[in-house]
């Protein structure tokens, strides 16, 4: 879409807004402000409360009920992690049944792109089942809170599976919860048993790439096939390869060299007994990995996250990861001495995409550019400012004036993020907008408020800003007035 038809596009998306006739008008000011701007939550006390479905086992035994409830969310909290928490305080129908065992309680959740990682520890229920059906319920009560269309559940940091094999991620189950489970039964009955020869198994994997700037690790879902009576040195295999080939969609790279080449095939080791915790008095394994050195560089800590992140998240009862290389002399050099690598290890790779609102270089509209953000930042305005201002992305131009040491406070109230700039924000604005650049002098303001409006409210829950300096109402030579909280405006986006 070129420049000219852009501008079109935001002249009426305008015009349907505001009734302007122009986007260069502005309304009518708005009456000075005397509300008192909302307090930031005191220690303790929930930034805000969303509605969203939990679900619990219906008297029968045979559904998955949902059941609606208003859920408080604290700082540094995911709503995925808001409503599992009030997953496990149980149903309040007396006709419906808790979905999490007893003695289990959730203990971190990682949202990743196509997945959401789920962490238990506590006590394994006695019967597998009591565990397929809180499975059935995190990926459901995930969808509702986040949107996220598949989940891995992990238990003292480990992928159980189910008769030895792998489950996969799971998206939420379509039908009953009891014909779900007995098909589940029936079918793992069946690979456990059978010596069929050229009938495949395929199950949902969670491979692990970077995103386009190698800071952080993305969850990318792919369909995993293999023979059914292939054997988990021959599915370490498949994963290593699907890892090395690369991702297939846009916005990730791989982060294994194309030349990795396994110097011998993998080995697993059965460790028993097991730590506290783990499943029925089973052990658990260890994976070990020995590769030909290659010759070109390569991010390591990146590598072996995706590594240890993809297998552990597959394959059942996996512990940790032993990685090692073997040199042209046939020195071999381990990685990490001991046990080796677990998921835990990495856990602040693991990123997530958020939204920022960049300009176009033209100045006529805002774009939706994807950055990763780590676990802490998903929710966290401050965070998503400081991608605004760190700036440039393509397309997009970047504000050179401010930086995120501009601001003082940032916090959230309910639907209201405040922003409390530093003294001198309105003298930086005005020097953003006489500045020399490729933006329209006139559009400067609009742009770079509406960016920060627009990038803050991508956060769930949130519908407008309210700026301050110092505590003040910031005093701006353009004709937007500050005094309020302003809403979002997604009229400003255009899309190609």
């Amino acid at each position: 879409m070129n420049g000219k038809v852009k501008l079109i596009a935001v002249i009426l998306a305008f015009i349907m807004l505001t009734g302007c006739a122009s986007p260069f008008e502005y309304p009518a000011e708005l009456p000075v402000s005397t509300t008192v701007p909302p307090g930031a939550p005191s220690e303790g006390e929930a930034v805000d409360e969303f509605k969203t479905e939990l679900f619990f086992v219906s008297e029968d035994g045979r559904l998955l009920s949902p059941e609606t409830r208003a859920v408080p969310r604290y700082e540094g909290q995911s709503r995925a992690a808001a409503a599992l928490l009030e997953l496990e305080k149980g149903p309040v129908s007396p006709s419906l049944t808790g979905s999490v065992p007893k003695g289990l309680s959730v203990e971190r959740v990682e949202l990743s792109l196509d997945s959401a990682n789920v962490y238990y520890s506590g006590r394994f229920p006695a019967h597998i089942k009591d565990w397929l059906v809180l499975r059935a319920a995190v990926a459901a009560v995930v969808f509702a809170a986040e949107g996220i269309n598949s989940v891995n559940v992990f238990f003292d940091s480990m992928e159980p599976g189910y008769a030895g094999r792998a489950l996969g991620a799971l998206s939420p189950i379509e039908g009953a919860l009891d014909v779900y489970l007995d098909n589940l039964r029936q079918e793992y009955e069946v690979l456990t048993e059978s010596t069929e020869a050229s009938s495949y198994e395929s199950r949902m994997a969670t491979l692990y790439f970077s995103d386009t700037t190698g800071r952080m690790l993305l969850g990318n879902n792919r369909p995993l096939y293999y023979d059914r009576r292939a054997d988990s040195v021959t599915i370490i295999q498949d994963l290593l390869r699907e890892l090395i080939t690369g991702p297939k969609t846009g916005g990730l790279e791989p982060v294994l060299p194309a030349e990795l080449t396994l110097a011998e095939e993998p080995k697993i080791e059965y460790v028993y007994p097991p730590e506290s915790g783990a499943f029925d008095d089973e052990g658990t394994y260890v994976i070990d990995l020995n590769f030909i050195a290659p010759s070109s560089d390569f991010d390591e800590r990146l590598a072996y996250g995706a590594i240890v992140l993809t297998l552990t998240g597959y394959l059942p009862q996996v512990k940790s990861v032993r990685i090692s290389f073997t040199d042209e002399d046939g020195t071999v050099k381990k990685t990490v001495p001991g046990g080796g690598f677990s998921r835990d290890g990495f856990s602040d790779l693991v990123g997530h995409p958020v939204t920022i609102a960049f300009p176009d270089p033209d100045g006529s509209a805002l774009y939706r550019v994807s950055r990763a953000v780590a676990q802490k930042s998903v929710y966290d305005a401050g965070a998503r400012l400081d991608e605004l201002f760190k700036g440039p992305a393509d397309p997009g131009v970047l504000y050179p004036v401010f930086s995120i040491d501009d601001v003082k406070d940032v916090y959230i109230a309910g639907d209201t993020a405040v922003i409390d700039w530093k003294e001198g924000f309105s003298g930086k604005l005005t020097e953003l907008v006489k500045a020399e650049g490729s933006l329209p002098k006139e559009r400067r303001e609009q742009l770079f408020i509406f960016s920060v409006i627009n990038t803050v409210t991508e956060i769930p829950g949130l519908s407008k800003v309210l700026m301050l300096e110092n505590g003040r109402t910031p005093i701006t030579e353009g004709r937007i007035y500050l005094g309020n909280p302003l809403l979002r405006n997604p009229m400003l986006y255009i899309e190609d």
